[in-house]
């Protein structure tokens, strides 16, 4: 028979290795779990911005996201593609630059800079 010491002890070190290596929780943390995401488009238009939204979840899922950033403006819209290795980047503090597609208006096709950070001095 098993001491019942010896038992408590094997169900404590099982209970905490299952829960240090619960990767399900998907529960947001890092800099951008603390401060969101800050876009900033660059050679955005004075009128008809466009607009780049992007949710801490979508930073905690870690996967390649495109996003649309058309915004208010009518005339054309453009994209912009996110890796996982960027969120990961920008969870850690990393400021990162992008540049949108070059789906401009016809006959004005165009890219924009955009910069992400999840950092409060930036």
């Amino acid at each position: 028979m098993r001491h019942p010491i010896y038992l408590v002890l094997v169900f404590a070190i099982t209970a905490s290795f299952a829960t240090a290596c619960d990767s399900s929780s998907n529960e947001a943390t890092g800099l951008c779990a603390e401060n969101g995401v800050t876009t900033s488009i660059g050679d955005n238009h004075p009128s008809g911005s466009h607009i780049l939204v992007i949710p801490v979840s979508d930073v905690t899922a870690g996967v390649e996201v495109i996003y649309d950033i058309q915004g208010n403006n009518t005339g054309h819209g453009h994209t912009v593609t996110v890796t996982a290795d960027d969120f990961t980047a920008l969870d850690a503090g990393t400021v990162v630059t992008l540049e949108s597609s070059d789906t401009g208006a016809v006959g004005q096709d165009h890219t924009h800079p955009i910069t992400l950070s999840c950092n409060p001095q930036t």
